[in-house]
């Protein structure tokens, strides 16, 4: 058995590698030598002699103008093919992206703010949550509070609408760059669109840099808002340490966005990776053993929250269970919003969305076959059955349900309803939403398929049933083929539509503006494969509750 004191001694023995990349004909190329030269690391001239060492780290510095998509895509491409934890060491000039390299080591972990703009599909109320001296308070979104928290705080998180020049606060308010007041060596993350687009005029993030911040965490493109580990209330800085500093937590919610939107990654740090909140683990690790191929970890004094958990030797391991919180493994196509891992070398790297002070954790070799086949069952059929029902949509089904209501009331005008098929469409509409509001309700507690706060829309499952019912009696009465697929297409109505449109905004973005424009595609086909795989499932359902009600009417 191994016991805490045992596993730091040996994690302290391994000295991670950290490279720096630049480029001689750039202006800042003098502070990467200065930088090579002080902490005696090598400088590299391209990213591939870079990577070739298989850093943990990779300063990369660079003035504004030198940086671009093309850069950026290449970055984000290589980390496609080998984790390293990316930090851009830049700024408006020369002294003042010292400064921000210097910065790192005067970063303080004591007080930590949430600023969330209203998110109405996610059901996020705009406010400030404050986290200080084991305290939580809430103030109103606003300048003057934003402001000050920017000048007070250690640690702030934005999400709401932006670019690369503004946060959006609410409709009439925004924050830009001339707002800024002087900071502290503060870190920031936003969710918001394009936010890290430093080359580009009156850049917001530069800004936060240049005024003093010691990092700023952001998107070059456009997010689906979701899938940023930790958003909204989980702070996933907080309870960074020296062996599992900010830059390795980007990468880990770097992968959340694979599974969840992003063709390659595009969020990055501007900022030392290396820097972190605290100066040790947040946790004590009081066993770990090792029965045939798997092993046993468990941990106690954890806090509430996203906490980083440093498993050395932890690669050879692919499927993590979370006792109490959630499984997932290396090949996990769908996002995962309470666990996620990444493996650098021989260790695993954890963000886990703890409940109370004390963790299990079981490693296997490899996941259980069931579970790959149920995990990803279940992930489409929440987000689907679940998720997309809250997504304000319930008004398009409000809007077809007239079509088949009409119907009805013109076949009831002509008395020609057969009472038969009346009860098989109410039989078969009604098993469909006590099927689906039955699993919303035992499901809700362990959905993990996005970062929003999920909850049950009634209306929108009552909806689905009565569509469910509607079409059932079109295919009950239909004389031909064409009549039979009209009934097909309203009872299945929520969730081709959302099929349909997700598919063609994917693909059509990617075709028409992300490939001419950057020649690669921005984002991936995940969210269409669950609402796929959730539409042949429920489509099987329902063909199981027309065999079982279906009955010939009497002549």
């Amino acid at each position: 058995m191994l016991t805490s004191p045992c596993e730091q001694a040996a994690a302290q023995a391994v000295s991670p590698t950290t490279v720096v990349l630049a480029d001689p004909r750039d202006p800042y190329y003098p502070l990467a030598e200065e930088i090579a030269k002080t902490e005696g690391i090598p400088l590299f001239h391209s990213l591939t002699n870079a990577l070739d060492e298989n850093p943990t780290y990779l300063l990369w510095v660079v003035s504004p103008p030198f940086l671009s998509d093309s850069a950026l895509i290449a970055m984000g491409r290589a980390q496609l093919k080998q984790p390293v934890a990316v930090g851009l060491i830049a700024a408006s000039t020369h002294e003042q992206a010292r400064d921000l390299w210097l910065r790192a080591k005067e970063v303080k972990g004591e007080v930590f703010v949430a600023a969330n703009a209203a998110n109405p599909s996610g059901n996020i109320e705009p406010k400030m949550l404050i986290w200080e001296a084991g305290q939580t308070t809430s103030v109103a979104l606003n300048s003057e509070n934003l402001r000050y928290y920017l000048q007070n705080a250690d640690y702030l998180t934005f999400t709401g609408h932006g670019s690369s020049r503004y946060w959006r606060l609410d409709q009439e308010t925004s924050l830009v760059a001339a707002d800024l007041p002087h900071l502290p060596p503060i870190v920031i993350q936003s969710g918001s669109c394009n936010s890290f687009r430093i080359w580009e005029r009156d850049s917001l993030a530069l800004a936060f840099i240049d005024q003093g911040a010691a990092a700023y965490v952001g998107f070059a493109y456009s997010p689906n808002e979701g899938y940023l580990f930790g958003e909204f209330e989980g702070l996933p800085f907080r309870y960074s340490y020296p062996e599992f500093p900010v830059g390795v937590i980007v990468q880990l919610q770097n992968r959340g966005t694979l599974q969840g939107f992003a063709a390659l990654p595009f969020l990055f740090l501007l900022g030392d990776p290396r820097l972190s909140h605290q100066t040790k683990p947040p946790y004590q690790l009081v066993e770990d053993y090792v029965e045939k191929s798997s092993r046993t970890l468990v941990y106690h004094q954890l806090p509430e929250g996203v906490v980083p958990i440093w498993i050395k030797g932890g690669a050879s391991y692919s499927y993590v269970k979370a006792t109490g919180i959630s499984s997932a493994s290396t090949t996990d196509p769908f996002y995962n919003s309470r666990i996620q891992m990444l493996d650098m070398g021989e260790d695993k790297f954890l963000l886990i969305l703890t409940k109370d002070g004390k963790l299990t954790l079981q490693l296997s070799r490899q996941p259980p076959w069931h579970w790959q086949v149920t995990d990803r069952l279940t992930d489409s059929l929440d987000f689907s059955l679940i998720f997309l029902p809250q997504s304000n949509v319930d008004w398009l089904s409000a809007v077809l349900a007239l079509f088949p209501c009409a119907w009805v009331l013109l076949q009831m005008r002509r008395k020609n309803l057969k009472r038969e098929f009346v009860w098989q469409a109410v039989l078969i509409g009604g098993a469909g939403f006590l099927l689906q509001a039955g699993y919303a309700c035992l499901r809700l507690n362990s959905v993990s398929i996005t970062s929003k706060v999920v909850k049950i829309n009634f209306l929108a499952l009552a909806l689905n049933g009565f569509l469910a019912a509607s079409g059932a009696w079109l295919i009950c009465a239909s004389r031909n083929a064409i009549e039979k697929w009209a009934g097909i297409l309203v009872l299945l109505f929520p969730l081709w539509l959302p099929l349909l449109y997700s598919g063609l905004v994917q693909a059509g973005f990617n075709r028409l503006v992300a490939i001419p424009r950057l020649g690669i595609p921005l984002y991936n086909g995940h969210s269409v494969h669950q609402i796929f795989i959730a539409l042949m499932f429920v489509g099987g359902i329902y063909a199981l509750l027309f065999k079982s009600v279906k009955r010939k009417p009497n002549s």
